[in-house]
């Protein structure tokens, strides 16, 4: 098994600004900062490097490529699965405007573009277009979008809105970013559409794996009378979970699976179950599917980002998916397939149920851009809208 870590607030020393001891416990655990305070010469020790040394990543010094250098520790990249996946890992902590790396980490209109000349980011785009790959993935600590209660609230952890900016890179370049990575939350959320991409770029806060503090709720929680977010299909808290991926040449799905106690530390009988709460297939242009094969997945979500056939072999089939992205969608192979939306596992509070656990599924029919058309002989039901072959 490969480690890529991101590096995040927590890696950052922060207990002298806030006046704490050096030697911080939280629980019984030792808060351990891989950035340490300055030295006797003033430089800060950058145990970061140390850590994480063993794992091959690079340990040049940080830069644009213009003189030469090569990716740094903090940010850099890595050609996985034979070529099949190209992961870019970023640092937006605002700890790098001090080291010069970004140019500002400022929450203000403009902030992005800011950035986008920025020793990391012209990095960034270099890499970018020179990746082969199929598959572009970027992984970063804190989330450019989020629609956590926690973090629009005014304790300084709102949206990294000075990193909203994969998008203009990717169309800078001329090259799809397929997957955004992000923790930072203590929850999962999938967005779709959020961006200037036209919906091509999936966007995913995973910080379920486990936390000290609570879980991060959304604002559908803390606020019941608000419509929910058209750009977040799926969000889920008070489950401790984690991501699967599995690639091929034309899709990418990517599955979320949560449990309430998975190490059954409070003795239940039957110990708390693994329970699927996302499967999301993103689909390459021009790919050929079956009903079945996107029903094994179990999905409940399919990004098409351009042509996307789906055959029907004949028979009357039904997807339970919201449909995404700005692709045009063919339905072929003669019968009837059914469009409808996914339904949350349970238990599954309505919209404004502060309590956890909590899974919501907003129904969103509405954010597919794209076309729909069925092929001769064949009949679609999207989300109650009947599309024949005249259509």
């Amino acid at each position: 098994m490969n480690f890529y870590p991101v590096i995040g607030d927590h890696d950052w020393w922060k207990q002298l600004q806030r006046g704490l001891s050096v030697n911080t416990v939280t629980g019984s655990i030792e808060t351990v900062y891989a950035m340490s305070p300055p030295n006797s010469a003033g430089e800060p020790t950058d145990n970061y490097q140390s850590y994480f040394s063993g794992l091959g990543l690079p340990v040049g010094a940080p830069g644009d490529g213009s003189n030469g250098e090569s990716a740094c520790i903090r940010y850099y990249d890595r050609v996985l699965a034979g070529g099949l996946i190209h992961l870019f890992v970023l640092s937006n902590d605002p700890n790098e405007v001090a080291l010069g790396t970004l140019e500002t980490a400022a929450f203000q209109p403009g902030a992005a573009e800011l950035n986008l000349s920025s020793p990391q980011i012209t990095w960034f785009r270099k890499a970018l277009s020179n990746s082969t790959a199929t598959w572009n993935i970027v992984a970063m600590h804190e989330p450019p979008y989020t629609n956590s209660d926690y973090h629009h609230g005014g304790d300084g952890h709102a949206p990294t809105q000075y990193f909203q900016l994969v998008d203009l890179v990717a169309a800078s370049v001329g090259v799809t970013v397929d997957l955004v990575l992000a923790g930072h939350v203590h929850s999962y959320e999938r967005l779709q559409g959020v961006d200037t991409s036209g919906g091509l770029t999936t966007y995913i806060v995973n910080g379920a794996g486990g936390a000290p503090e609570s879980f991060a709720k959304f604002l559908l929680q803390t606020n019941p009378d608000m419509q929910p977010p058209a750009v977040s299909p799926v969000q889920v808290s008070g489950y401790y979970g984690y991501q699967l991926a599995t690639a091929t040449s034309s899709t990418l799905t990517l599955q979320f699976y949560g449990s309430q106690d998975p190490a059954n530390c409070l003795g239940a009988t039957p110990p708390s179950p693994w329970t699927l709460f996302d499967s999301v297939m993103i689909v390459k242009p021009d790919t050929t599917l079956t009903v079945s094969e996107i029903n094994a997945g179990s999905c409940i979500g399919l990004v098409a980002q351009g042509t996307t056939t789906i055959q029907t072999a004949g028979t009357a089939s039904t997807l339970s998916l919201n449909l995404f992205g700005p692709g045009r969608v063919i339905v072929s192979g003669g019968g009837t397939l059914s469009f409808k939306n996914p339904v949350a596992p349970s238990p599954s509070p309505t919209k404004g149920a502060s309590a956890e656990p909590y899974a919501f599924y907003p129904i969103l029919p509405s954010l597919y851009t794209g076309t729909i058309a069925a092929g001769s002989g064949t009949t679609i039901d999207f989300y109650g809208e009947t599309i024949g072959a005249d259509s």
